[in-house]
């Protein structure tokens, strides 16, 4: 029995009443995102998605750097993949890779370790060997070049 002046509370009524005030709040959570949301253009949606092309890895090229003092052996190895805008290069790929092979070792030669280090230089390098590439081969086909080993010693 209940003491006089005690209030009794029963359990499944103090559940029934927590379970009620979050069933509230994350309805009108919800309610309030649907209303306030931006509407979605699906055009917007549809330039964010990137689409990729064929892509190709290249042998691994090591070169020695260039030095103004002789004295210091620097060596960069790279391997590179190249992504091109479409397949229509990959059936005649196989007789122009010698050529960018050696358009590699050409560019990559005069490089200095200096030269090379940082982000910018390697962006810089990416857009040089894009543009030998599409200067060599038929309808400027690379759209990108992608270093996937990059080691200076």
């Amino acid at each position: 029995m209940a003491e006089k002046g005690k209030i009794v509370v029963n359990g499944k009524f103090v559940a029934f009443l927590i379970a009620l005030v979050i069933l509230a709040t994350s309805g009108s959570a919800l309610l309030t995102s649907r209303l306030l949301a931006q509407p979605v253009d699906s055009q917007q949606i549809r330039e964010k998605i990137v689409e990729f092309g064929p892509r190709v890895e290249f042998d691994t090229v090591v070169v020695n750097l260039y030095s103004e003092t002789a004295r210091t052996n620097r060596y960069l190895r790279v391997k590179m993949v190249v992504e091109f805008r479409d397949d229509k290069i990959l059936k005649e790929l196989d007789k122009y890779k010698p050529v960018l092979q050696d358009k590699v070792i050409e560019i990559l030669r005069d490089k200095t370790a200096e030269e090379l280090a940082g982000g910018d230089a390697q962006v810089l390098l990416r857009q040089e060997i894009r543009k030998a590439f599409n200067e060599t081969l038929p309808g400027e086909p690379v759209s990108s070049i992608y270093f996937i080993e990059f080691i200076i010693s």
